[in-house]
């Protein structure tokens, strides 16, 4: 029995993901949740806006048909709330949010929809039966403009588009079309068709804005990595240090630590560039081992790679530089045999004169220079550091 339930759950989610949301590739997952959160950011205050206008312009429009108590005390307090949801907002535009931030805001943004959408739906109601039947016609022409307007602009989180659709044009569709009255059936029935169209395209338009941040990741990451080793590139540092360095000195203090491999030369020369490759990507992989999630490893080009660390001390760094240092000592096992290499590392913290990540990068280099300069085993010596692998 369980085994039953839990197939259909799967054949159910595999229905849903297949025509009606696609999942999200999980590369993608955070950026999209703030992409999202930055729509919905920017739409908010012209939603509450509209909401307004649209409170207005029915109560206008019934010209006094409406019953007092829904048109003197419910609708100020939906114009008063939506006003103060509107300057809310507003004030928090442009300003930046972290990942549980935005995932939050949005949930939020779910459940007031749902508490604005479910008195509105029981305020059109109520007032469809109380009003006489030529102002009766215009209430649920204002509600679904207005839910269409909030969809539209909630359109970046589906989640959140779907509550205006199906928590108000819908059952409000549904109402009209057992009314019993003709005119009143056919209003429905054009609402479900609004429905069904404005679903279509929110979704559409979701799975398109997937699709085109899906590919611009790919690029990013393309024009950001090493194809060989895998790791970040020159140009990924220098915008993640770059980033890093906009904070005060107090809360940020990144470190660079440049790299460069000890014979790394004679292994091209014995053993061909196949060899010198596969090296560079057993390199790679130890060098991430040994950072872990700690620091940030990049090939800058040829045998020479950077670390960052964010948040640097020199006692941090000369104990990750030691690490380092013993795991590349370990031998390389190649195809056509065994390497054994070394490397010389130089590092350098951000001070408060370093303002500039190019900076701090050229003293990082100088640093490897001076390191270089002092080490005891000259590349003429390397070709005695190989031997067969058994």
């Amino acid at each position: 029995m369980a085994k039953a339930k839990q197939s259909l759950m799967d054949g159910w989610r595999r229905l849903v993901e297949r025509h009606v949301l696609p999942p999200v590739p999980l590369r993608i997952a955070d950026a999209l949740e703030i992409a999202q959160y930055e729509r919905i950011n920017r739409q908010m205050p012209i939603l509450y806006g509209s909401l307004v206008m649209s409170a207005l312009a029915a109560a206008v429009a019934a010209q006094g048909d409406f019953p007092p108590f829904f048109q003197y005390v419910i609708q100020p307090i939906l114009i008063l709330f939506c006003i103060v949801r509107m300057t809310q907002w507003h004030r928090r535009r442009d300003k930046p949010v972290t990942l549980a931030e935005a995932r939050d805001h949005c949930r939020k943004g779910v459940r007031i929809s749902i508490l604005v959408c479910v008195p509105v739906l029981c305020w059109t109601v109520a007032a469809y039966y109380e009003t006489d039947p030529i102002a009766r016609a215009i209430v649920p022409v204002f509600m679904v403009l207005g839910c269409i307007g909030a969809a539209n602009c909630l359109a970046a989180h589906p989640h959140s588009a779907a509550v205006p659709l199906f928590a108000g044009v819908l059952p409000l569709a549904t109402m009209l079309l057992f009314s019993g009255e003709t005119h009143s059936i056919g209003v429905g029935l054009a609402m479900m068709t609004v429905l069904v169209l404005q679903s279509r395209l929110i979704l559409a338009g979701h799975a398109e804005f997937v699709r085109s941040m899906t590919l611009q990741f790919d690029m990013q990451r393309l024009a950001q990595t090493d194809p060989l080793t895998g790791l970040a590139n020159r140009r990924a540092l220098f915008d993640a240090l770059t980033e890093a360095m906009r904070l005060p000195e107090a809360h940020s203090r990144p470190g660079v630590a440049m790299l460069d491999l000890d014979r790394f030369k004679p292994v091209n020369d014995r053993f061909g560039h196949a060899a010198g490759d596969q090296l560079l990507v057993e390199v790679a992989n130890r060098l991430k081992r040994v950072c872990r999630n700690e620091a940030m490893v990049a090939r800058l080009g040829g045998d020479e790679f950077a670390i960052l660390v964010r948040n640097a001390t020199g006692e941090r760094l000369d104990a990750l530089s030691t690490a380092l240092l013993a795991s590349l000592a370990e031998p390389i096992r190649l195809d056509g045999g065994v390497a054994m290499i070394g490397a010389s590392i130089g590092s350098a913290i951000r001070r408060k004169e370093t303002t500039l990540p190019s900076i701090l990068l050229a003293e990082a280099d100088a640093a490897l220079y001076a390191a270089k300069s002092r080490s005891k085993s000259p590349e003429s010596e390397a070709i005695t550091t190989f031997r067969k692998a058994v």
